[in-house]
C-alpha cells in the first residue's frame, strides 16, 4: 500500500473521500513537522543554556570537578574555623598576659626598677658629693675664718678696758 496506489474504478464520491483523507493526514504530517520544527528549536534553546552537556564524558568531567568544589568548600569551612579558635586561643592568651604584666609590674619591670635605682644612687652620690665639698670648704676655709677673725679681736683686746683675751692659734 505504501508503494503505489491502483485505481480501480470506482465512483466520484469514493475518490473524493479519498482525497479529502489525503488532505487531511497531508494537513496532519505538516501539522507534525510544524510541531516538530517548534520542539527542536526549543530543545536547541534548552541545550544552549542547560549546564548539562549532552557530552558524556564532559558529564563525568563536570561531576568530579563539582566533587572536588565541593571538597575544598569543606576545607575552607574548616580552616574558617580553626582561624576562629585560634583567634579565641590569641585573646585569652593576651588577657592572661597582661594580667600577668600588671601584677610583675608592667613588660620591662625589672630593668625600670634597676633604671630607677641607678637613678636614685646617682642623685644620692651627687648629693654626697655637695656635703663634701661643702665641708672641705667648712673646713679648710672656715679656720681661716675663724683665724681672721680671732685675730680682729685680739687686736681689738688690747685697746679695750677691762677685756683681757689670750689669743691661741686655732688648730
Amino acid at each position: 500500500m505504501a508503494g503505489t496506489l491502483t485505481r480501480t474504478g470506482g465512483s466520484l464520491p469514493d475518490t473524493l473521500s479519498h482525497k479529502s483523507v489525503v488532505e487531511k493526514q497531508r494537513a496532519a504530517i505538516e501539522k507534525l513537522r510544524a510541531q516538530n520544527a517548534r520542539l527542536k528549536e526549543e530543545l536547541l534553546l534548552e541545550n544552549k543554556f542547560s549546564v548539562r552537556p549532552s557530552n558524556p564524558s564532559a558529564t563525568i568531567w563536570i561531576n568530579k570537578l563539582q566533587d572536588e568544589a565541593d571538597l575544598y568548600t569543606r576545607k575552607i569551612q574548616l580552616q574558617k574555623r580553626r582561624v576562629l579558635m585560634l583567634q579565641q586561643q590569641q585573646e585569652g592568651a593576651k588577657g592572661t598576659l597582661g594580667t600577668a604584666r600588671l601584677t610583675m609590674g608592667g613588660v620591662n619591670s625589672a630593668r625600670e626598677k634597676s633604671v630607677g635605682l641607678q637613678k636614685q644612687i646617682t642623685i644620692l652620690e651627687n648629693r654626697l658629693e655637695k656635703q663634701y665639698i661643702k665641708y672641705n670648704e667648712a673646713a679648710t676655709g672656715g679656720s681661716m675664718f675663724i683665724s681672721s677673725a680671732m685675730r680682729e679681736r685680739c687686736g681689738r683686746a688690747t685697746g679695750t678696758v677691762g677685756w683681757t683675751v689670750v689669743c691661741r692659734p686655732v688648730a
